[in-house]
Order: C-alpha cells, then sequence, then structure tokens
C-alpha cells in the first residue's frame, strides 16, 4: 500500500478573484504546450517564478492524499485528504529526460 500525494500550485495566492489577470485565465483555461513553445495561461512571472514548482525552493500548493496498491488500484474508500499545503520539489521533469 502506498500513500500518494498530487500537488498544484496555489495560484489564487498570487491572482486576486476578478481581477484582469485572473479574467483572461478563465478565458485561456489552461497553458498549451507546443514541440518548441509554450502558450501561457497567466504571466510569464507567475508561471516560470513564483507559481512554478522548481526544485528546491517552498511553494504554496493544493494538494490531495489518498492510498494505492502496487497494482495502481486507488482505494476509495481510504481516507482521502484534500489540502492546502508548502510543498519543496525535488526535481523537474522535462520531457528531454524521459
Amino acid at each position: 500500500m502506498y500513500e500518494i500525494g498530487v500537488h498544484i500550485a496555489d495560484v489564487s495566492y498570487f491572482v486576486d478573484e476578478k481581477s484582469p489577470i485572473d479574467e483572461e485565465a478563465r478565458l485561456r483555461t489552461t497553458s498549451v504546450y507546443l514541440v518548441h513553445k509554450v502558450l501561457p495561461m497567466l504571466p510569464q512571472i507567475l508561471c516560470e517564478n513564483l507559481c512554478s514548482l522548481n526544485p528546491g525552493i517552498d511553494k504554496l500548493a493544493y494538494s490531495v492524499f489518498f492510498k494505492m496498491t502496487s497494482e495502481g488500484e486507488v482505494i476509495w474508500d481510504s481516507d482521502i485528504k484534500f489540502k492546502k499545503s508548502i510543498i519543496k520539489s525535488c526535481v523537474q521533469f522535462s520531457y528531454d529526460i524521459v
């Protein structure tokens, strides 16, 4: 049995609700990743610095924790937890690494 944590950066700490940046991000809904270019959902300073889960730096995040078997089956009746968190990534993956 394994406990898995999935984390996403807490953008809401830096972007006020209904601000022009929030409204533009809602229209874009996501960043688009092309082969040699990214069309970001948020301004560059947020995407690449403040909200990016760069290794070795504490970052605000929203996290979900759940249990999974060694066969990859999620145990839905376990204690699934959603929390605000502070995480520190140990590595940043890219398609070049895989």
